[in-house]
């Protein structure tokens, strides 16, 4: 997949979600998925803005944070 076709998606996915994130706000019934959706649109952005950038030499690192829980059964 092409860097501008990897745009394309991200920009697409964003859109949806904002759409959904419009739906359940007025549904009254978001709460957590609305964070989420916020959540995910900007990891799509930082992601779109850094395959934008890649045409330059410098190369870059994007770190999202995972939170991860220790269950023990």
């Amino acid at each position: 997949m092409t860097k501008t076709e990897k745009i394309a998606n991200a920009q697409k996915r964003t859109d949806e979600l904002q759409i959904l994130m419009k739906c359940w706000n007025d549904s009254e019934q978001g709460g957590a998925k609305i964070v989420y959706a916020q959540k995910r649109i900007s990891e799509l952005q930082i992601l779109m803005k850094c395959w934008d950038d890649s045409e330059h030499d410098e190369a870059k690192i994007v770190n999202f944070t995972m939170k991860t829980e220790n269950k023990v059964a």
